[in-house]
Formats: structure tokens, sequence, C-alpha cells
């Protein structure tokens, strides 16, 4: 099970390194957006886990992200970490992220259980992803 914490409510783990944790307690883009062009909701329902996802469009550039969530020092300082990376990217280029990019970014080793945790916000990225090819690029 992951140990349930909002961002910065938890006491640094020498598991962690100190990039990972500097995202956790003080997280990039933890904000609920005004009028998101698109949003996505992840949920881990081997831990509970939760990444609310929203983010604006200027064409087909992320120009804006925003996220909130419930979870674990992973799952939180992962989301932190990649949504800070996407912004400015085209929502194009969301569908070429893999698990490993995410592992590279955070630089830890993890087991299958840590391995969801980690992959959360990306799961939340490409079902925005897929919902805009869905919208505007299958007409």
């Amino acid at each position: 099970m992951c140990q349930k914490n909002q961002p910065g409510r938890s006491p640094s783990m020498k598991l962690y390194n100190k990039v990972l944790m500097d995202h956790y307690h003080n997280p990039k883009n933890y904000q609920k957006l005004e009028c998101p062009t698109f949003d996505s909701i992840a949920f881990n329902p081997l831990c509970g886990d939760k990444i609310y996802l929203e983010l604006k469009l200027a064409d087909d550039i992320i120009s804006e992200i925003g996220f909130r969530g419930e979870g674990c020092i992973i799952s939180l300082a992962t989301a932190s970490m990649l949504f800070e990376i996407v912004t400015n990217r085209t929502i194009k280029s969301i569908e070429l992220l893999s698990d490993k990019d995410v592992l590279d970014l955070i630089k830890l080793e993890l087991g299958l259980n840590r391995l969801k945790c980690a992959i959360l916000p990306l799961e939340a990225l490409k079902a925005i992803a897929k919902d805009y090819k869905l919208k505007f690029l299958n007409k």
C-alpha cells in the first residue's frame, strides 16, 4: 500500500533523491486551472493514488498545466517533475513518452507496485493525448 500524503506533508526519506523530495515538498504546477482545454484523472487501484490533471493548449502546444492529487511521494513528485518538462511541448509529443522516460526522469529503481505509482502521471497525460487525437485528428 502507498502511504497517502499531500505534497509537503511527509518527512524526507533517505530512499528518495533530493530532486524527487524537492518536487514532493514544493510541487510545480500544483494548481487548479481556470477553463482547461483538457482534463483527466488517473487512479491506481492497488494503492488508491489519484492524479487530477488539467492543461491548456495553444494550437497543439501545452501552454499551461495544473495538477492535484492524493498519493505517495513517488506519484506526486513524479507528477510535478513530468508535468514541468512537458509544458511548452506539443500534445503529440506526449505519445512518444514511455515508462522508461519517467524512470530516467526520477532516477529510481522501482519494483512493480511502486512502478505503477511513478507511471500514474504519465497515464493521465496519455489519456489527454488520446482525447486530443480523437477530438482533432480523427475528423
